[in-house]
């Protein structure tokens, strides 16, 4: 067993490093249950310098561990507008990366859903009580739901732009993601009325 001096102590070299302890015969007992503790110093009982052997050991396989970063999510925002002609458009809006903050629940296949327009909206806004639109509609869908609903209340302005922030951030929520509306992705055109 290799020994070292205690860093308090030069002299003592009773200490010991835990990982360079041989193994014992006695195959039930551990090689650390020792009369010292790594540190050198008596133990009080031979499971108390077994505890503070694997406390140290502990520490370094902590110390050696590769970190995981943590998952992050990216979602793909869109913007509804309406053009000078009248018309409304789905545009890009940007995306949106983060660490979900939330268990996310995005749906990946078409589920048939019957809904369109605001009552796709209303049962997505309500959440996964009220139906399967949270669970199911995908952001497409939700897009084009946001789309047709603001085309028919010909919607302009501070409640189209405010509907379409909520609208972005419910479905960043429902991926986990948190996001106040001063972090969502800006869209600004000349052509919105």
């Amino acid at each position: 067993m290799a020994v070292r001096a205690h860093p308090s102590n030069p002299n003592d070299v009773r200490s010991f490093e835990p990982a360079d302890a041989p193994a014992c015969d006695d195959k039930r007992t551990s090689r650390f249950a020792l009369g010292t503790t790594p540190a050198g110093y008596t133990a009080q009982s031979r499971g108390h310098a077994v505890a503070l052997a694997y406390a140290h050991l502990l520490e370094a396989r902590r110390e050696q561990a590769e970190p995981v970063p943590p998952p992050r999510k990216t979602v793909l925002l869109k913007y509804v507008c309406r053009t000078n002609t009248g018309t409304y458009e789905l545009v890009d809006r940007g995306a949106v990366t983060g660490t979900p903050t939330f268990a996310g629940s995005t749906p990946g296949r078409f589920a048939g859903l019957r809904l369109t327009a605001g009552a796709l909206l209303d049962e997505l806004m309500l959440g996964p009580a009220a139906g399967s639109a949270w669970q199911k509609a995908r952001n497409c869908d939700v897009y084009e739901a946001l789309r047709d609903f603001a085309e028919s209340e010909q919607l302009v302005g501070e409640p189209l732009r405010a509907i379409n922030d909520l609208v972005s951030r419910a479905l960043l929520l429902r991926a986990g993601l948190d996001v106040r509306p001063d972090e969502l992705p800006h869209w600004t055109s000349g052509n919105e009325a």
